[in-house]
């Protein structure tokens, strides 16, 4: 693990592995149309939003090499 990741406690969720058929069921109930990362990353869990159909992607994060 680098240092710098341990520094910023970063933890990256990749890809769709957070997206179970219960959490995507909730979120299309919930009638939201804006997601907010405020630990954005890689963008893996915006990109998915915007794939399911938020309107607004608004991320942020610590590290300002990430450009959110």
């Amino acid at each position: 693990m680098s240092t710098k990741k341990v520094m910023l406690g970063q933890f990256f969720t990749s890809k769709e592995t957070w997206l179970k058929p219960q959490v995507l069921e909730f979120i299309k109930k919930s009638g939201c149309n804006i997601a907010y990362d405020p630990f954005s990353g890689a963008g893996d869990l915006l990109n998915v939003c915007g794939e399911i159909g938020f309107n607004d992607l608004i991320g942020l994060d610590i590290d300002e090499a990430l450009k959110w």
